[in-house]
């Protein structure tokens, strides 16, 4: 499940 959180926070990060 930690691997799958970091990868929905990319994209997050990425647009801020």
């Amino acid at each position: 499940a930690a691997p799958v959180v970091e990868v929905v926070a990319a994209p997050a990060a990425a647009d801020d």
